[in-house]
């Protein structure tokens, strides 16, 4: 971990340098999704891009993402799912199971990671079983966006107040 951290304020320092538009640097933090290290409110917007099936509880995650961000603010998820239209999920099915795992492996010769993510995409939840999580986890869901078919989703919710509730 120690290493990807300072990997990324690496990539960092080199983009902000010489650029006149430069953003304020951003702080990279080694942390637990599941118990993030910042108080209640503290973000604009919590964000997890192809990671949220690989944590030992979904649905504490989202509540914690949650948590950290302000009123009004946004959690944003990008996940993969499973594609519904027919003939092409047959063929997502095949090239994700026989295919991606054996080019995958000859490139790097793990064949295991190229196995485990067709499993963990079939078997975590997409679309409205993903958005009924999010709001059970405290959020009004203001937008689903199936991608590519279907391969991927991107949901966007906002914290409910304390004293809001889904109809």
């Amino acid at each position: 971990v120690h290493e990807m951290l300072t990997l990324a304020d690496e990539k960092q320092r080199r983009r902000m340098k010489g650029s006149p538009t430069a953003l304020p640097p951003i702080r990279f933090v080694h942390g637990d999704a599941m118990h993030i290290p910042f108080p209640d409110a503290t973000f604009d917007a919590a964000t997890v891009s192809f990671g949220i099936r690989n944590v030992d509880d979904p649905f504490e995650c989202l509540r914690e993402m949650k948590r950290v961000v302000r009123p009004h603010g946004r959690v944003i998820v990008l996940e993969f799912g499973q594609p519904l239209v027919p003939g092409f999920k047959q063929a997502y099915e095949f090239y994700s199971r026989r295919v991606m795992p054996h080019i995958g492996g000859l490139l790097t010769g793990n064949r295991a990671a190229y196995e485990y993510l067709p499993r963990t995409s079939s078997q975590f939840p997409c679309g409205s079983r993903f958005t009924a999580l999010m709001e059970r986890a405290g959020m009004r869901v203001l937008h689903t966006k199936p991608l590519f078919c279907g391969i991927a989703y991107l949901y966007v919710g906002e914290p409910l107040s304390a004293n809001e509730t889904l109809n």
